[in-house]
């Protein structure tokens, strides 16, 4: 393991059972000097209860120690943004700072990007839609607590063709989970208007005193119910494709400046003039000043969405007016939310760009991979780093290093490229670009998201199920740790069974020997001392019923 990144300080409930234990996971990024590929790897699952700031940071240094990788190579920490993680960052920032041969401490690319804009899309709805969030939540409550209701809406979607699909579940503090349950609500929304306005009454006129449904039934009577579904499926369509290329694996830090760009740059476009938009760096745009109404667009160029447009066309004018400037509220909540939390002064981020494969030739490269060295404290000569690059920039690189051939032509994972890049030799057989290639792979161990802990989360959910709920703490990084070493290959079957294989599966057999032992005597000890217990209960009951009846039997003679 040549660099390692800790990626979440978060504690979470496990998923399984009536457990009361509190799961703190830690995984890092890691870089294998086999293979030169950023990995993220589990390190540690710890079952918890209450937990001070200063416990995880001792769990995340232990984890990292641990596992055979020197706490000194810690490069960041990523976290969602509780308070308590603060705590843990300063900790550990400390302790790398107090390393001797080390003078710096950790990273700072601020919190997870995909936590804030989850949060940015949660701050609109505050302004505007949050009723509608309500109404997914009780339509799905409402079928989910009743096979019998399940049942008669069944019938409806038979008697008008509708496809028999469930309604989803909307938890708030899930990433946009709104966007597919109103999709499904659009789809079936014939099938609840004749259910909820008129099976019900009819047939189970009692339902209609519910709150729930009386709250169900306010929202379909609603006029503008159906715009402002349609606005907020406009919106999530901003969010979602951010938030989905952040989910996976790969490293994607080289990415992650210019996908915040493009996103605060359409939010701004829907209702921003364009012309305090054309030719403005991010930076600049982050400036502007969202309450100015001068800097609005007119109210008919309000981009809310196409088909929301055609929904509020059937309300009275005074309704529309009020609909796009609640749309326009919404707007800029979020884009308000998005300005004030992620790092777009962030020189880190900027600088990153630099390690995509299509801008090496450009002329600003050399200025911004010594930004990007200098920022992260990599140990190289600055000016050699510069000059590496323009001897980079005149190398031949062939397109299939970086783009798939094949239709449809997909960028190739950017440590991929990398790797082949370090392969490069001079005429005397030495690598190329050593110092270049320093500052890659710290650069490109820095987190995007908090996606691969939250994956972390969910393994180890999963692993204590119903009816495991009191696996040990050892178990589930046991668990982990196979499905960790299986990723590698294409199923259990492909695993090579070698010699080291054997030893080790034999080493474990007899540890688990070991322990069934163990817990046996254990089991036989306790087993003896309950008989020890009941014999002794026995006798002393025996002899205390003999007691009483011999003090019946004096007492008796002597009243005769």
């Amino acid at each position: 393991m040549v660099f390692a990144s800790t990626q979440s300080t978060d504690a979470r409930k496990t998923c399984g059972g009536s457990s009361s234990n509190t799961a703190f996971v830690s995984t890092a990024t890691v870089v294998s000097k086999q293979q030169e590929t950023h990995t993220g790897k589990h390190l540690q699952t710890y079952l918890m209860g209450h937990a001070t700031g200063r416990q995880l940071a001792e769990k995340i240094i232990s984890s990292i120690q641990d596992n055979g990788i020197a706490f000194g190579q810690l490069q960041m920490l990523e976290s969602d943004g509780p308070n308590v993680n603060k705590t843990v960052w300063n900790i550990v920032n400390d302790a790398l700072v107090n390393l001797p041969n080390r003078n710096y401490g950790l990273t700072d690319i601020g919190t997870c990007n995909l936590h804030i804009c989850h949060n940015a899309f949660a701050k609109g709805l505050e302004m505007f839609g949050s009723s509608i969030s309500e109404f997914v939540i009780d339509l799905h409550q409402w079928f989910k607590m009743s096979a019998a209701r399940r049942e008669d809406y069944e019938l409806v979607q038979e008697e008008m063709g509708l496809a028999k699909h469930k309604f989803l579940k909307h938890v708030e503090c899930r990433w946009l989970s709104l966007h597919p349950a109103l999709l499904r609500i659009l789809e079936q929304l014939k099938g609840l208007k004749k259910y909820f306005l008129t099976v019900l009454p009819e047939r189970q006129s009692s339902s209609t005193s519910n709150a729930r449904y009386i709250r169900i039934r306010r929202q379909l009577e609603s006029k503008d119910l159906v715009a402002q579904i349609h606005f907020l499926v406009s919106v999530a369509d901003i969010f979602n494709p951010f938030l989905k290329f952040f989910q996976t694996e790969e490293p994607l830090v080289h990415l992650l400046y210019d996908q915040l760009a493009t996103l605060l740059a359409v939010l701004l476009g829907r209702f921003i003039r364009k012309d305090l938009l054309a030719n403005k760096s991010t930076r600049k745009l982050s400036k502007i000043c969202l309450e100015d109404v001068g800097n609005h667009l007119a109210y008919t160029e309000l981009e809310i969405g196409e088909q929301t447009r055609q929904e509020i066309k059937k309300l009275s004018e005074e309704k529309q007016k009020k609909f796009v400037l609640g749309a326009k509220s919404f707007l800029i909540a979020a884009t308000k939310h998005l300005i004030n939390k992620l790092p777009f002064d962030n020189l880190i981020l900027r600088s990153s760009i630099v390690l995509k494969p299509d801008v090496r030739s450009e002329d600003w490269a050399p200025k911004a991979i010594r930004i990007l060295a200098k920022e992260l404290k990599v140990s190289v000569d600055l000016d050699n780093l510069a000059d590496e690059w323009r001897i980079y920039q005149l190398e031949n690189i062939p397109e299939d290093w970086h783009t798939q051939t094949k239709e449809p032509r997909k960028p190739i994972r950017v440590d991929h490229f990398w790797r082949k890049v370090d392969q490069l030799k001079d005429s005397s057989g030495q690598r190329k670009f050593p110092s270049i290639m320093k500052v890659v792979k710290t650069a490109l161990v820095l987190g995007h998201g908090n996606a691969e802990v939250e994956r972390g989360f969910s393994e180890s959910g999963k692993s204590v199920t119903d009816d495991r709920v009191r696996l040990s703490e050892a178990s589930i990084n046991g668990i982990r740790a196979t499905s960790d070493g299986l990723k590698a290959f294409k199923g259990p079957v492909s695993v090579p069974i070698t010699k080291q294989l054997l030893q080790l599966g034999r080493s474990a057999h007899a540890i688990m020997l070991c322990v069934w032992r163990k817990s046996g005597k254990r089991r036989k000890r306790l087993k003896s001392s309950l008989l020890y217990r009941e014999n002794k209960h026995y006798k002393w009951k025996h002899r205390n019923d003999n007691l009483v009846e011999k003090r019946k039997i004096y007492s008796a003679k002597r009243k005769s």
